[in-house]
């Protein structure tokens, strides 16, 4: 339930971060939320107040212009990926034709496909973490961090 995933998962890792930060447990924190009804019952946002933990919640449709990292990674993610998987899909044709093959369907098997895309997965998370400017960026590009200055 999203009570056991605030009280598991939410609240230790806060706790955690602002320890390592030497943050005092009164400290605020954020979490945003869009606006499934499990996420948003008020035993829920009444844990979170209760462990300082703010919450926004992202109205419907608006994820791609609101949360922080549907703007500044979800997007280079998924073209990341899907630019990857394309690469790899045209070199498996120039393949076939170079080798004098009639072109046939690429073999899309899991057991094909699925240690590859682990290693592009990898390379993703690799550069996400190389430019943790992306998700500041994202925070302030949907206007989180002008908010919180106030």
């Amino acid at each position: 339930t999203m009570i056991s995933y605030v009280q598991l998962l939410i609240v230790p890792y806060i706790q955690e971060t602002r320890k390592n930060l030497g943050l005092p447990d009164s400290q605020s924190a954020l979490v945003i939320l869009d606006e499934f009804k499990g996420q948003t019952t008020h035993a829920v946002l009444n844990l979170l107040k209760q462990n300082n933990i703010e919450y926004v919640i992202v109205p419907p449709n608006c994820t791609d212009r609101l949360q922080p990292l549907d703007v500044s990674i979800n997007k280079p993610a998924k073209d990341f990926l899907r630019e990857q998987f394309q690469s790899w899909y045209a070199e498996q044709i120039v393949s076939q034709k170079n080798n004098g093959q009639t072109v046939q369907p690429v073999d899309m098997r899991l057991s094909i496909v699925k240690p590859i895309g682990a290693k592009w997965m990898i390379a993703m998370s690799d550069y996400i973490k190389s430019r943790p400017e992306m998700i500041i960026n994202g925070f302030k590009n949907v206007g989180i961090i002008d908010f919180l200055k106030r």
